[in-house]
Order: structure tokens, then C-alpha cells, then sequence
């Protein structure tokens, strides 16, 4: 489904692809409703969209290689979060990544998949920010 193309670029078969595409993305719990989501397909597509850079971007994913050897020479502090059902990347990629970012903080949120369904976004802000202060807190006093 990822792989597929709108059948064009004008915007209504853009949200139209969007529409029947995005539930791959989701998770099991936190989903964006239809009513929802065509606004937000909107604003996205109105904003910018690029098909050609999205295939980019995939092929660049899946060309990637290991990079675990940089991760470990990482030495700030590090937030990880991920789905505990991303149907793109398993809950074990985002585990393997804290595990090699020292000292990384792993959250997963069960039954979030790979989007950012309206209703963790204050979950996810308020981890961030936590992060951040506390990270901010560790500068100062060294």
C-alpha cells in the first residue's frame, strides 16, 4: 500500500490516496477519525507534498544501512518514542535504538503506530518537554 501512487497530483485524488492509505500507518488504539483526517490531508497537501520526494525518502530508508556504531558515540540525552504497533518499523527498532544511544530513554505507547493521532499529542509534548527540562536541569549543574 505504501508503494502505491495517487492516481494524480491535483489535491482531491492526493487526499482521496491519503484517505485510503493512512489506516496502514495507524495502530491498533490511537486512530485519526475520517472527519478528522481529510483536514488534515488538506492542510498537508495545501502546505506541501512531493510524491517524487516521498519515494526518495522511502528508497533512502530502505537503503540505510546499520548505523548503531554512530548511535553509540551519541553523548547527549536522548528520548526515544515509538509504537508498540508501527506497522512500518517495529517496536524492536526503536528498542534497539535506546539500547545503543547511551543512557536513552525508551517509551513505547501501546497501540500507537506510525502517525501522530491528535490524541497523543499532548502525551507526546508533555515527554518532550519533561526531556528537555531535565536535560536543561543536567547542563546546568555540570
Amino acid at each position: 500500500v505504501i508503494r502505491s501512487r495517487p492516481a494524480s497530483t491535483d489535491q482531491e485524488a492526493l487526499v482521496e490516496f491519503g484517505l485510503r492509505n493512512w489506516p496502514a500507518l495507524q495502530g491498533a488504539v490511537y486512530t485519526t477519525p475520517k472527519d478528522k483526517l481529510r483536514p488534515h490531508l488538506e492542510r498537508v497537501i495545501d502546505r506541501a507534498i512531493s510524491p517524487a520526494g516521498f519515494q526518495r525518502q522511502l528508497q533512502a530508508v530502505l537503503n540505510a544501512g546499520n548505523r548503531e556504531g554512530l548511535l553509540k558515540k551519541l553523548k547527549v540525552p536522548t528520548l526515544v518514542q515509538h509504537g508498540g504497533d508501527d506497522p512500518l518499523i517495529d517496536v524492536s527498532g526503536g528498542k534497539s535504538v535506546a539500547k545503543a544511544v547511551p543512557n536513552a530513554k525508551l517509551e513505547v505507547i501501546e497501540g500507537w503506530g506510525h502517525d501522530l493521532p491528535y490524541e497523543l499529542h499532548e502525551q507526546l509534548i508533555s515527554s518532550i518537554v519533561k526531556h528537555a527540562e531535565n536535560a536543561s536541569s543536567l547542563r546546568r549543574a555540570a
